[in-house]
């Protein structure tokens, strides 16, 4: 994928269930997250070979804090080993713009300004 980036790739360690608000790695992979965050956060992309979510980390102090089912994702249940990879925060907007363009807009209360096509 063009705007997936190679910063951080890991498994998890547990399952995920749609109402955590944590995220498990093994420690050297958690370390690796940690190591990389930036003071906006970061992105990352869980996934399987059915389910997709958009979370967001960031950090206070030691501590990791997990934005779940963002860009028009939701929070979803993900079994243990599921993949996990930073992506770029591009990716993340044209996700929201595509999805906003498409959905959130039908009913006339879109909070999003929708992407002009053509």
């Amino acid at each position: 994928m063009l705007l997936k980036t190679d910063i951080f790739e890991a498994v998890t360690a547990w399952t995920i269930d749609p109402e955590d608000t944590y995220i498990q790695f093994p420690k050297n992979a958690e370390a690796d997250l940690l190591s990389i965050l930036s003071k906006d956060g970061e992105y990352l992309a869980v996934q399987d070979h059915r389910k997709y979510e958009v979370v967001k980390v960031t950090r206070d102090g030691a501590n990791l804090l997990y934005e779940r089912g963002i860009a028009g994702t939701k929070a979803v249940r993900f079994a243990a080993g599921v993949c996990v990879s930073g992506i770029s925060p591009i990716a993340v907007q044209v996700m929201k713009d595509l999805i906003c363009s498409y959905s959130c807009c039908e009913d006339g209360d879109c909070e999003c300004d929708p992407v002009a096509v053509g």
